[in-house]
């Protein structure tokens, strides 16, 4: 665990904190997990925080499911002066904060720990700006996860739900029985997560590539943009109530309960499970999103380091260098549902599913289909992201009947928004 990463650590720390009189300021880590699960990985960090002999600031512990508070919080205490030492951030914050000349540089954390051998590429563009390491990719969460009930697929005698046809059935079974088939809220960012696996579904790898991280469509992905819409609006059908405000941990809550067959989430749902004391094969069932076998739609937690706060250089770097550890990352990933963000992860201590999830990034590493999420806004700008949520969500809830003007229009608009 972390006793082989903690000396080395503790040697860089231990001096600074002995040569000063006062007690050292805490280290803040500021960020937005709030649900039962993610709070078990805040422990975790707190736990080896308190290892490395830096005192932990409570205060600076921010949950808030509303992550534009998040950022217009974060962006006022670093313009007043009051900034936190760390924070975690969706990749797409990443730039902008290099560019406001906030981050500590980690290229000597990143080269001495050999980051450019063991991060997957597609993780590093997210970490790194014009070159430069400028934050830590702490985990790989894999979107395009459904998370079934085991005790009701047991009943509904379901076999693996390979295909989209499997998964029609499947939830027409559930239906029938009197079950909600797929619990989902309200929110944009969880419709944007189911239409972002239906279209690799549909498409495929190298049309998913094409239509949402180069903003490139054919004329033919065009007309498979109907048939992803076509299958969203046969999934609405199965929907939890359309209007009910569930957030995302809700909806894992009706699955884990047995209130809901199917739900899909990014791996934060191990998490839940976990912290609920289920059992993987037992009391639920996790597969890839029928028809995206092979293909991982990825987001990776951020934590960038900022310049010129309270505590020392040899703190914050000690805190970088174990972030990246292969022990911290099998500890904390072991919490958070996630694979570590090295492709040299032991996979032991990990469930069925995330030692899958660990499999399927190496696969995706070497095959090329390890893919950001549009979801979580790694795959392009925000404003590009959050062109799409107006519209996806209106055609989920039933408010947009015809989508036909969508793909040219929204991705033409997109593109421009990414080129300027």
């Amino acid at each position: 665990m972390l006793k082989l990463v903690l000396p080395a650590l503790l040697s860089l720390v231990s001096p600074l904190a002995a040569a000063q009189d006062a007690e050292p300021a805490p280290f803040e880590l500021y960020h937005w997990w709030g649900s039962a699960g993610e709070r078990d990985a805040v422990t975790a960090l707190w736990r080896y925080v308190e290892q490395l002999g830096v005192r932990w600031a409570e205060s600076g512990r921010v949950q808030q499911g509303n992550l534009i508070g998040y950022r217009q919080t974060l962006a006022q205490r670093i313009e007043q002066g009051d900034g936190p030492d760390a924070a975690v951030v969706l990749s797409t914050d990443v730039r902008q904060l290099m560019n406001s000349n906030a981050l500590l540089l980690l290229d000597d954390v990143a080269a001495a720990n050999d980051w450019d051998e063991v991060v997957p590429t597609a993780v590093q563009r997210l970490s790194r700006v014009e070159g430069h390491w400028v934050s830590i990719p702490i985990n790989i969460h894999s979107t395009n996860w459904i998370w079934l009930n085991a005790e009701l697929a047991h009943q509904l005698d379901l076999p693996v739900l390979d295909t989209w046809d499997d998964l029609i059935v499947a939830l027409e079974k559930a239906r029938q029985a009197g079950l909600v088939p797929l619990a989902i809220g309200d929110e944009a960012g969880q419709h944007m997560l189911l239409f972002e696996a239906v279209s690799a579904g549909v498409g495929g790898a190298e049309f998913y590539r094409r239509v949402f991280l180069q903003l490139k469509p054919t004329e033919p992905d065009l007309e498979l943009l109907k048939v992803v819409f076509a299958r969203m609006r046969e999934l609405r059908d199965y929907a939890q109530t359309p209007g009910l405000g569930l957030r995302w941990n809700e909806a894992t809550a009706m699955v884990r309960t047995g209130q809901a067959l199917v739900q899909l989430q990014g791996s934060w749902a191990i998490a839940e499970f976990n912290h609920f004391g289920l059992v993987e094969g037992q009391d639920y069932r996790c597969q890839r999103f029928p028809d995206t076998q092979g293909m991982v739609l990825f987001n990776s937690d951020q934590i960038v380091v900022f310049r010129n706060q309270r505590t020392s250089d040899s703190v914050r770097a000690a805190f970088a260098t174990a972030l990246m550890s292969p022990e911290v990352q099998r500890e904390l990933n072991i919490t958070k549902g996630a694979a570590p963000a090295r492709v040299d992860a032991v996979a032991d201590g990990f469930s069925g599913c995330g030692r899958k999830a660990i499999h399927d990034v190496r696969m995706g590493n070497m095959r090329g289909t390890l893919l950001e999420s549009i979801a979580m806004s790694g795959a392009s700008p925000m404003l590009v992201s959050h062109a799409f949520y107006p519209v996806l969500s209106g055609h989920f809830r039933g408010e947009i009947t015809v989508c036909q003007h969508f793909p040219r229009r929204e991705i033409a608009a997109t593109a421009r928004i990414s080129n300027s």
